[in-house]
C-alpha cells in the first residue's frame, strides 16, 4: 500500500512538473500582439482594400499579452443597460485590459462582464502562430503582429465623432488635445448627452495616439466602407499645429483591424471622465451645428463630422471682435440625418429642434473671422486666432452644390 501511494504521489509530481513546463514553455512566447490570422498582412501592405468587409459591422477579436498579467482584449467588455424604450438603452464600455494566467496547456482570460475566466486551450504556439481550440474543431488562429517604436507622428489633437445608426449607435463628438483637455458632445444613445469639457493625464492621451499608430496612420487610405447600410461611420482627425493632418472615415467597421480597435477605447472615455457640463450660454449660437460646408460661387466644401465638429469648437472658444474683414465664404450647416427616432418618440416631438438653425440667418467668414446674423440678436463676429480655411484646405477641393453630401 506503501508503494502505490510513492507510486502515485510520483506520478503527481511528474504531472504537476509536466504542467508547470507548458506553463513556463507559453508564456514568454505569448507576450506580444496577436491578429487574425486571415488577415496577416493587411494592415500597413498596399492589400487593405482587399480585405472583404466584415459581417454586419462585426469588430474582430485580437490580443495582446505582456509579461505582467494584463491582456487586452481588443474588443472590449460591455453590459447593456436596457431601458422600456429604445431611447434608453446605454452601452457600458468596460474596458479591454484585464487579467489572464496560463494552466496547462490552457490560456485563462478574466470576463470582466460576467466575472468569469474564459479558457482556451491552445492547440498551437510558435514564434509568430497562436491557435485556439474551437468546438466546431477548426482552430482559432492568430498571427503575431511587431510595431515599430517609432513614435511618430505625433498630434496635437485627435477629434472623434460617430454618426449613429438605423438602431442605437451611439452619436458622439469627441476631441481630445495633447495637454489632456477633452470635449464631450453626446447626442444619442450615450450615457451623457449635451456638451461637456474635462481632462484626463497626458500618459492616457499619450496612450490613446500609440494605439491610432499602430494602425499606420501615414499610409492608409482616407475612406473605408462596409457593404451594407444603415450603419455607422467614425470620422476621425488628426490635428497638427492647428492643421488638419488628415481625417479617416470608416463606415461598418470595415478598415484595418488597428483602426477598429483604437477607436473603441477613444470613443468610449467620456464614460470613465468628471466631466463638467456646458451650459448654453457658453456655447455657439446654435449648439447642435453639424455636418459645416464652406460655399462660395454656387461651389461647396463640405467637411466630415468630425472636422466639424473641430471647427464647431474654435468658435466655442473664439473671442468676440468687431474687426471688419473681407469675406470670403459663407458657413452653411446641415442636422445629423443618419439615425431616426422611434415612431413613440416622433409622437413626443422628440428629436433635432430646428427652431434654433431656423434662427441663423447667416455665416460669413474669410477662414478666420465668423460673422454671425441671427434673427432677434445684433450681428456678433468671433475670432478663432487663425484662418481654419487656409490651414487645411483649398478651393481647388469646392465641389458644385447639390453632390451628395460625406461625412
Amino acid at each position: 500500500m506503501k508503494n502505490f501511494a510513492l507510486v502515485l504521489l510520483s506520478v503527481l509530481l511528474l504531472s504537476y512538473c509536466h504542467e508547470r513546463n507548458e506553463e513556463k514553455k507559453l508564456l514568454p512566447e505569448l507576450y506580444g500582439h496577436w491578429l487574425p490570422a486571415d488577415l496577416k498582412g493587411v494592415s500597413g501592405s498596399d492589400k487593405r482594400n482587399e480585405r472583404p468587409p466584415p459581417i454586419a459591422g462585426l469588430v474582430e477579436q485580437g490580443f495582446s499579452f505582456d509579461s505582467n498579467g494584463i491582456a487586452d482584449v481588443k474588443r472590449g467588455y460591455y453590459r447593456m443597460l436596457r431601458g422600456k424604450e429604445r431611447r434608453d438603452r446605454k452601452l457600458i464600455y468596460l474596458g479591454s485590459k484585464t487579467k489572464y494566467y496560463v494552466k496547462g496547456d490552457s490560456l485563462k482570460i478574466f470576463n470582466l462582464t460576467d466575472s468569469t475566466w474564459w479558457g482556451l486551450k491552445v492547440v498551437k504556439l510558435t514564434e509568430d502562430t497562436l491557435s485556439f481550440a474551437t468546438e466546431r474543431g477548426e482552430p482559432w488562429t492568430f498571427v503575431r503582429k511587431n510595431y515599430s517604436s517609432n513614435a511618430e507622428p505625433t498630434f496635437d489633437k485627435i477629434v472623434v465623432s460617430t454618426s449613429g445608426c438605423y438602431g442605437t449607435c451611439q452619436a458622439s463628438n469627441t476631441i481630445i488635445s495633447s495637454d489632456g483637455q477633452v470635449t464631450f458632445y453626446g447626442e444619442r444613445y450615450t450615457t451623457k448627452t449635451g456638451f461637456y469639457t474635462g481632462s484626463v493625464p497626458e500618459e492616457l492621451y499619450q496612450e490613446l495616439e500609440s494605439n491610432f499608430r499602430k494602425a499606420d496612420i501615414n499610409n492608409i487610405p482616407d475612406e473605408f466602407s462596409g457593404g451594407f447600410t444603415d450603419g455607422e461611420k467614425i470620422t476621425v482627425s488628426f490635428i497638427k499645429g492647428d492643421s488638419i493632418y488628415k481625417t479617416v472615415s470608416d463606415y461598418g467597421n470595415a478598415g484595418p483591424n488597428e483602426l477598429v480597435w483604437a477607436l473603441i477605447p477613444f470613443r468610449y472615455l467620456y464614460q470613465q471622465l468628471n466631466l463638467k457640463p456646458l451650459y448654453k450660454a457658453s456655447l455657439p449660437f446654435y449648439p447642435a451645428l453639424h455636418f459645416l460646408k464652406f460655399e462660395k460661387n454656387g461651389k461647396e466644401l463640405v467637411l466630415p463630422q468630425s472636422e466639424s465638429f473641430l471647427l464647431w469648437d474654435y468658435l466655442r472658444i473664439g473671442k468676440k471682435t468687431n474687426i471688419s474683414f473681407k469675406e470670403r465664404f459663407t458657413l452653411n450647416f446641415k442636422h445629423n440625418t443618419l439615425w431616426f427616432p422611434s415612431r413613440d418618440e416622433e409622437m413626443r416631438g422628440e428629436g433635432y429642434d430646428s427652431s434654433e438653425a431656423e434662427r441663423v440667418k447667416e455665416i460669413s467668414t474669410d477662414g478666420r473671422y465668423f460673422k454671425f446674423i441671427v434673427e432677434g440678436e445684433d450681428p456678433v463676429t468671433i475670432d478663432i486666432g487663425f484662418n481654419f480655411f487656409d490651414r487645411s484646405y483649398s478651393e481647388e477641393e469646392f465641389k458644385i452644390k447639390g453632390g451628395v453630401l460625406t461625412m
